[in-house]
């Protein structure tokens, strides 16, 4: 319901943990967002507007799913796919596109819209609370670093929101570690708090300093928060 056809996001998202915000090569596909404030802000709607990937169809994950079941080599598949696992992309991308396409007819034949509305279009309709969290995973931070802490960022959230997000809200922790399962990350974050930058204190307070620093990338495409480290200076 996603969308994660497995092969890409396997490989875009190996590329993701080892070169976090990167946008050299190998380029991070994904990372939505950019220094662009206009081309950030622009996004971002889309993604929080239920329905907005559908009315702008050619920035969709599904479309790339689809490109990639006709054989078209997309940027992505080019940066971060190898050759040995192109096809096997390309197969199961064939795969996810019969399934939607069965799952409309079965709509069809049935004269009801629940299996389209629960089984196709929730990557359409449901991702407004998701995106809305997930922006601040980086939003703002220093691109092209290799130290997680500082393109990463951390902070805390009700139990309720933590569960639906899945522990994400621990963000560098994840980064840093990604094999750990997802459920323990608040654990391996209390264990590495001292060694971390300060954790916002939720929503708010991280869309705080994101905003500021999205207006001031309007000006000077470079800049970033700069984030204070335990054992550093500001960095």
């Amino acid at each position: 319901m996603s969308y994660f056809e497995p092969i890409r996001w396997r490989f875009t998202h190996f590329a993701h943990h080892g070169n976090t915000y990167s946008a050299q090569n190998p380029y991070d596909h994904e990372i939505e967002y950019g220094n662009d404030l206009k081309k950030t802000l622009n996004r971002l709607i889309i993604n929080i507007i239920p329905f907005g990937e559908l009315l702008f169809f050619k920035n969709s994950i599904a479309l790339e799913i689809i490109r990639h079941a006709i054989g078209i080599k997309t940027q992505v598949m080019i940066d971060s796919i190898p050759e040995n696992a192109r096809s096997k992309c390309i197969l199961i991308s064939r795969i996810y596109v019969t399934i939607w396409f069965l799952i409309i007819l079965w709509s069809l034949s049935v004269t009801s819209w629940l299996p389209v509305l629960y089984f196709v279009l929730p990557q359409f309709y449901g991702r407004t609370l998701h995106k809305i969290v997930s922006f601040t995973q980086h939003a703002g931070l220093a691109r092209d670093i290799k130290d997680h802490r500082i393109s990463s960022r951390e902070m805390y959230l009700n139990s309720i929101l933590s569960f639906l997000y899945w522990k994400m809200e621990y963000h560098i922790v994840h980064h840093l570690f990604p094999t750990i399962p997802s459920y323990n990350l608040e654990k391996l974050h209390y264990h590495l708090k001292d060694q971390l930058p300060k954790t916002n204190k939720g929503l708010i307070d991280a869309y705080k300093e994101i905003i500021p620093a999205l207006l001031k990338q309007k000006e000077d495409s470079g800049y970033h928060i700069k984030i204070a480290l335990p054992e550093t200076q500001n960095i």
